[in-house]
């Protein structure tokens, strides 16, 4: 799982990626039956809380569909920080996240949220170019929703052994939420080559970003 470590230094908010163990849940068994789904957080009729209930967001999949049947969370909470990220087994490739980020300094906190959102925008930009090769493009006349980042970046065919993942071109989007001193950043990405685009993404991606609530 892809998370976010801040550290804080005397004006700004500074972020670095690393892959960290995490709590995850649902998904599938042995890739072909529903895994049951038992979450730190509460899931309760496609609503997901935070585990400290500061926010809520709709899941991304619909409660009676079979993508939301196989769809995976993966949960890690720390101190002042919440991750959480969405997938399904179905649709491998279209993954939805939330990082939270909550006392954040006074320094940091004068900041607008657009400011400090750029600064997670970068590393996971940093983060993605250097896992493939390729960097990501911004494509921000293509932006769905006010305030949303949006990136698209060339994906490699991959080879591992006799396994063969063919190409793709995926989009990346980023939003930010900031209430008092806690900042919320949603990055969402998914294929968009024409074989490879999961229907409805698009609709998904606006309804769960717009679905984000502060709850305190």
């Amino acid at each position: 799982m892809m998370i976010i470590n801040r550290k804080l230094r005397w004006t700004s908010l500074v972020v670095t990626l690393f892959l960290f163990g995490c709590s995850s849940t649902g998904g599938s068994i042995g890739g072909l039956i529903p895994a049951p789904k038992a979450t730190k957080g509460e899931l309760r009729s496609g609503i997901y809380t935070s585990q400290d209930k500061i926010f809520e967001i709709n899941v991304p999949f619909p409660v009676n569909s079979t993508a939301y049947s196989y769809m995976q969370i993966e949960e890690t909470y720390l101190q002042n920080e919440t991750h959480i990220v969405f997938s399904s087994t179905l649709n491998p490739a279209e993954v939805y996240r939330v990082d939270l980020f909550c006392k954040l300094p006074e320094e940091s906190n004068m900041k607008s949220a657009h400011e400090l959102a750029k600064v997670i925008r970068d590393q996971y930009s940093a983060q993605f170019s250097a896992a493939y090769g390729n960097p990501l493009i911004n494509q921000q006349a293509d932006k769905a929703l006010p305030n949303e980042f949006t990136y698209t970046q060339i994906i490699p065919e991959r080879k591992s052994g006799t396994q063969r993942a063919l190409g793709f071109t995926v989009q990346h989007s980023s939003y930010a939420f900031k209430k008092e001193n806690c900042l919320a950043h949603i990055w969402v990405n998914f294929p968009i080559s024409e074989k490879a685009l999961p229907s409805g993404a698009e609709l998904r991606k606006a309804q769960f970003i717009n679905s984000f609530r502060w709850n305190q």
